[in-house]
């Protein structure tokens, strides 16, 4: 039917034997409505010749999306706040931010009294700020999850708020989640979320507010989808040897199978050090012209020998790779 688009996010869902499991839409038939995902899994070594089943148990379609948009709130209005609510930190389902662990120490927290405004944001029926006002010397702003037409709960809407001032600098909030049981009480949940600036509130007028990454999916469907298969190693490869110096990182071999290329090395300092370099690893196939847009990831050991891996949206066809391009230095395989 149409449960499916190319949105689809997959919620609950595992493979058995690995961990740091991630998946991301490959493919979409607009025809058929059928999504191809990929998942990607660490420990797969382990797994070899082996037995595995793949489950899914729930998954997120028909998402709306807005990035980066100025909600147009008038930061200089904003008045100290006369009602409030007090929040149990050790009764919420999360949040974050520099100043989480210290207010989640304090045991109550202050918080806007709820639905005192109904501000719009980017013309987003999903969420609307519900109050704004300066509590303790903090901004404080506070947000509304709205439930769905069909009475469920919102299972993954989420959105980013955060300040820009005059010169451009950014300034990311702590964030705390919460419910009310009635209109002066709160309670466990998520349907609130509430925004705290630790910024000079006497200086409003030279900030913006920004939001970015505000997504809600209209449909959530629950079932339980399995299957079983053997795993099998990948032993359609090449490995070439090769004495490479990108900055910090000693590439000494390449190898390209199906599912991605490998690059083998060592690093010159620390765990971080090498992360920081790899994102100056550029990597190019010159017989596929979209290998730039694949998945990478790093792994560290002993003595900084490092593993580079670079995955793509499909299976690669190695016997057509003859040459990769790493920062413009072509590695050969004969």
């Amino acid at each position: 039917g149409d449960r499916i688009d190319k949105s689809i996010d997959l919620y609950n869902y595992r493979i058995e034997g690995t961990n740091g499991l991630t998946h991301n839409v490959v493919a979409y038939n607009e025809e058929t409505n059928t999504a191809t995902i990929r998942m990607l899994g660490c420990g797969g070594s382990k797994l070899n010749g082996k037995k595995v089943s793949v489950h899914v148990q729930s998954f997120l379609s028909k998402k709306q999306h807005f990035d980066k948009f100025d909600t147009g709130i008038r930061v200089e209005d904003i008045l100290q706040a006369e009602e409030m609510v007090q929040l149990d930190m050790n009764n919420i389902p999360g949040g974050g931010g520099d100043l989480f662990d210290s207010l989640r120490s304090e045991g109550f927290i202050d918080i806007l009294m709820p639905d005192q405004l109904n501000i719009p944001l980017n013309k987003m029926e999903f969420v609307n700020v519900s109050n704004i006002g300066i509590i303790d010397g903090r901004l404080h702003v506070q947000l509304r999850w709205h439930q769905k037409e069909n009475g469920k709960k919102n299972i993954d809407d989420h959105g980013f708020l955060y300040l820009v001032d005059s010169l451009g600098n950014e300034f990311s909030p702590t964030t705390v989640y919460f419910g009310m049981e009635n209109a002066e009480k709160s309670k466990y949940g998520n349907e609130y979320q509430e925004y705290i600036f630790d910024v000079d509130t006497k200086k409003l007028s030279d900030y913006k507010f920004y939001g970015d990454d505000f997504t809600s999916a209209a449909y959530y469907l629950e079932g339980n989808w399995q299957t079983t298969f053997k795993i099998k190693a990948v032993k359609d490869s090449k490995q070439v040897s090769c004495d490479l110096d990108l900055g910090g990182v000693k590439i000494k071999s390449v190898s390209v199978s199906p599912i991605g290329i490998t690059l083998l090395g060592q690093a010159a300092e620390s765990m971080k050090d090498v992360g920081a370099e790899q994102e100056d690893i550029q990597i190019s196939i010159p017989s596929i012209v979209d290998f730039s847009q694949s998945y990478s990831t790093i792994s560290n050991y002993e003595k900084n020998e490092v593993i580079i891996k670079y995955i793509p949206f499909k299976p690669l066809d190695v016997d057509v790779i003859k040459t990769i391009n790493i920062n413009g230095i072509a590695v050969d395989f004969k």
